[in-house]
Order: structure tokens, then C-alpha cells, then sequence
């Protein structure tokens, strides 16, 4: 499939809007956010870094419109998993977090005709 310029930025705004959501259900689930869309170097950029009680929670989000590409969470595969522990690993260094629990999660949404779901999934890897 060829990109336009125009689906580039739906998909970009379909992937901020997911954030959003995940934002939204971390708090509602009683979660302390501490950074959103936190850009560690050329390394990447962290989605969301939350306090869940005294847990350190790295979330990545994973956003999809439809079923066309599969489900969102298994787009975060080994290399992807390498690369959210190191850049934890960053932020953790960057910000003097030391000696906490450290748990990854992945939130999958997927924007279907006229629905959002929405999977939490807690402790995604390791």
C-alpha cells in the first residue's frame, strides 16, 4: 500500500489519539503518569512512563485501525522489547529512578467502524 501525506497524518493522529486513551485508562486505574511521548536521543521515545502504587511502568501503545495488519500488541516482538529495555534503562539513569520494580506493559487499541477496543495487557515482557 502507498502512503500519502494525508494517511500518514491519520495514522499519526489515530496513534496520538491512542495514547490518549491508554492515558486515560492508566489514571482510571489508578495509575500516576510521569512522562508521555518522551524522546531519549536517537534511541526512541518512551509512550508513557507511569507509577502504578510503587511499581515503575514502561507502556507502549499500540494503535490500529481495523484487523488488516493483525493486532497491535504483536507488533511488539523481540526487537522491539530490546529496544523499550534499553531505553527504560535510559530513562530509569535520566531521571535518578533507582531501586524500584520496573514492569512493561502493552496497550493495544484498534479504531474498528464504529468501536475502540481497548486491551491492557499488565507485565506484556520481560
Amino acid at each position: 500500500m502507498a502512503y500519502t501525506n494525508e494517511s500518514l497524518a491519520q495514522n499519526k493522529s489515530k496513534g496520538r489519539m491512542g495514547e490518549q486513551l491508554a492515558i486515560e485508562e492508566m489514571k482510571r486505574q489508578g495509575m500516576r503518569i510521569l512522562s508521555s511521548n518522551e524522546f531519549l536521543g536517537k534511541s526512541g521515545e518512551l509512550d508513557v512512563v507511569a507509577m502504578d502504587g510503587e511499581e515503575l511502568v514502561f507502556v507502549e501503545v499500540k494503535t490500529r485501525t481495523g484487523y488488516g495488519m493483525g493486532a497491535p500488541e504483536d507488533a511488539v516482538g523481540t526487537a522491539k522489547q530490546r529496544q523499550l529495555k534499553r531505553l527504560a534503562r535510559s530513562w530509569i539513569h535520566k531521571h535518578g529512578r533507582y531501586n524500584v520494580s520496573v514492569r512493561f506493559d502493552v496497550v493495544a487499541i484498534q479504531f474498528l467502524d464504529q468501536d475502540i477496543e481497548l486491551r491492557y495487557l499488565k507485565n506484556a515482557f520481560w
